[in-house]
């Protein structure tokens, strides 16, 4: 049966006004434009920044020993470890940060870092779902960040493991979701994200 033969029963081109000034046109099966999230997107997206906000925080603190070493260095401070060498020629003698056992210094580094990466991640999420910008560079400086932490928690999990330590999970952690922040931020500049 030929369908092309049969009459139209509705002209629905020619029902419908024209676009008025000011305010978009429709688009085919009420989609919204490529570059504006539906406000349920928005909700998702802002209540994993919101995790991701309080990951961060709480590695920060969890890694909170190192930033602290650096600002009483920087400030001509002692840094004190309140550990104290048993044996050897040190023994009795205050065990300096870099020198505790199992790389720590390395450990808390990680950890600091990647709840700095975090909250970087989480706050770019945040100003791109938010206000939808076009400014390219921090994402830039964000993917940076993160492959720097990914790399730097390698190092640390191939240090601590070649010494005979235990795992640093939270440093294998850094590592799996450094990789997931990198791709995250990448697909922000993606042309249908802003």
């Amino acid at each position: 049966m030929d369908l092309s033969k049969l009459p139209k029963l509705s002209n629905t081109a020619a029902s419908q006004p024209p676009p008025q000034e000011g305010i978009p046109a429709a688009t085919p099966h009420n989609q919204p434009p490529e570059n504006v999230r539906p406000p349920e997107d928005r909700g998702m997206t802002m209540a994993i920044v919101w995790f991701n906000v309080m990951i961060g925080l709480l590695l920060i603190y969890l890694g909170r020993t190192y930033p602290s070493y650096l600002l009483a260095r920087a400030g001509g401070h002692e840094f004190h470890t309140y550990v104290t060498w048993n044996v050897g020629p040190k023994a009795g003698q205050e065990v300096a940060y870099p020198e505790l056992l199992g790389y720590t210094i390395y450990q808390d580094a990680g950890v600091f870092f990647f709840g700095v990466v975090i909250l970087v991640e989480a706050a770019l999420v945040a100003l791109y779902t938010l206000r939808n910008s076009h400014f390219k560079p921090p994402i830039y400086l964000g993917i940076f960040l993160a492959i720097v932490c990914t790399l730097f928690n390698l190092y640390v999990i191939v240090l601590v493991v070649g010494h005979h330590f235990l795992l640093p999970l939270i440093s294998v952690f850094a590592v799996a979701f450094g990789g997931l922040i990198v791709v995250g931020l990448f697909s922000l500049l993606r042309p249908g994200k802003n």
